[in-house]
């Protein structure tokens, strides 16, 4: 954590973890394996991609003239008023671009075909989740529903509120696998809530966008996904018993962020 923490101040949330825990994997690799020099060296150049790649990402955000060169270039903003895109800023458009490069030189370009279709097959009620939930976000603040929700919440409930809609949002996070969702569905109540209840705003919204990614770990699919790779589909029971004490952590850390930042407020 304190590795991921530091990277996120250096690099930025996309690469953090990439940065973070990549070296911690090779490290736990070389313990668990303890593999001769044939093994690694046959490692060393299945993962090779993979740390070229860690490596430009962390120096497109550590070099600034290209840092800003990449923030420029390319700069997409459709509309007023939304926030820009800038794809050869994004990670995501580098993982893209990494795996073609690979599959070039790799001489596996013909299985390109296959992997866009099933790579579209898995994402792309992802993609349209996102849409739909960013549609009824703007719904429900243009049309005052969240500003009146708010209200209503507020004067029920007084600022503890704020504590219950993150405890919401977390359980609506994890069921739909995805933080998209509850910050979708919730993001434009809790702001308003910030509003009624005089809290700090940007704090406000940190808790939401936290509670909503909070219990994405334990969530049924990840579940279910995490026990085919490890080849024992069927026994998501055991694996749910294994997370619990650390979704119930993660419960009590929600719970004391949530409270501070009603107190933080209260005392302002």
């Amino acid at each position: 954590m304190a590795l991921v923490i530091t990277a996120t101040a250096l690099l930025g949330p996309e690469t953090a973890m990439l940065a973070a825990y990549g070296p911690m994997i090779a490290l736990r690799y070389l313990v668990d394996e303890r593999p001769n020099r044939r093994a690694l060296g046959r490692m060393l150049r299945r993962m090779l991609p993979f740390g070229v790649l860690i490596g430009w990402l962390a120096a497109t955000r550590l070099f600034a003239p290209l840092e800003g060169f990449l923030l420029a270039a390319g700069r997409l903003q459709p509309f007023a008023g939304t926030p820009a895109w800038a794809p050869l800023f994004h990670a995501g458009t580098w993982l893209v671009v990494a795996a073609i490069l690979t599959g070039l030189l790799r001489g596996q370009a013909r299985i390109f075909p296959t992997d866009v279709r099933a790579a579209w097959t898995t994402g792309r009620l992802a993609i349209l989740s996102i849409f739909t939930f960013s549609a009824m976000a703007e719904i429900l603040a243009g049309s005052g529903i969240a500003t009146g929700l708010a209200q209503g919440l507020f004067l029920t409930l007084g600022r503890t509120a704020v504590v219950l809609m993150s405890v919401v949002s977390a359980v609506y996070g994890a069921l739909a696998n995805s933080s998209n969702a509850a910050n979708g569905l919730f993001m434009a109540a809790q702001v308003n809530l910030a509003v009624e209840a005089g809290l700090h705003l940007a704090a406000a919204i940190a808790l939401q966008h936290a509670a909503a990614l909070s219990l994405n770990l334990v969530s049924p699919v990840r579940i279910a996904i995490a026990c085919s790779l490890a080849g024992t589909p069927g026994r998501e029971r055991e694996a749910y018993r294994a997370m619990l004490p650390f979704a119930l952590v993660t419960i009590a850390l929600l719970l004391t962020a949530a409270i501070l930042v009603v107190a933080w407020g209260a005392g302002r």
